[in-house]
């Protein structure tokens, strides 16, 4: 049996005051640096995080890439929903696992004329052991897609602006098309 999330966290701390505020929006920031070729440390709060490739593409794959942390990101963040929904509707979960496989063509990345160099498609295999079967399908199931929200932001068109400096003078702002 999986240690449940703490319902009176969710239920009398977090969710109620963000309802009473009327606001609930966080602000994410993470930071990157070229450590050496293709290694990147990357710092998100007060943790440190290392991405790297392979020697194929002149990394010397010390560390998983980002495309792999990205559908890291996916993984935990749909076991996360599973896990909270499952303590607010007090469902026991004897196990949850998320298998993630996506598919991209590596040479439209230095080809844009290739393709499309991002992943192609994404599948999601989640297997969760329940007694309470019933209880997971009406009440966490339908919540997967809906309130996973590094999900809805791989799914929706969310507007990103990336900004370029050289030597910290000049300044660009790049049109990322949809």
């Amino acid at each position: 049996m999986v240690q449940p999330v703490d319902k009176r966290v969710l239920e009398g701390g977090s969710i109620s005051k963000w309802r009473e505020g009327g606001n609930a929006y966080v602000s994410v920031e993470v930071s990157s640096r070229l450590a050496s070729k293709a290694k990147v440390e990357v710092k998100i709060r007060n943790f440190s995080v290392t991405m790297d490739t392979s020697s194929a593409l002149g990394g010397d794959d010390n560390a998983p890439r980002p495309g792999e942390l990205l559908l890291a990101s996916l993984a935990g963040c749909i076991t996360q929903i599973i896990a909270w929904n499952s303590a607010l509707h007090d469902i026991s979960l004897e196990d949850v696992s998320i298998t993630i496989r996506g598919r991209h063509e590596l040479l439209s990345m230095f080809d844009p004329s290739v393709g499309w160099p991002g992943f192609n498609d994404i599948v999601i295999e989640v297997n969760v052991k329940t007694p309470e079967w019933d209880k997971f399908e009406k009440y966490v199931l339908p919540y997967i897609v809906a309130e996973s929200p590094v999900l809805q932001t791989l799914v929706k068109q969310v507007p990103v602006k990336l900004r370029v400096s050289v030597n910290d003078k000049q300044r660009r702002d790049l049109y990322i098309p949809d």
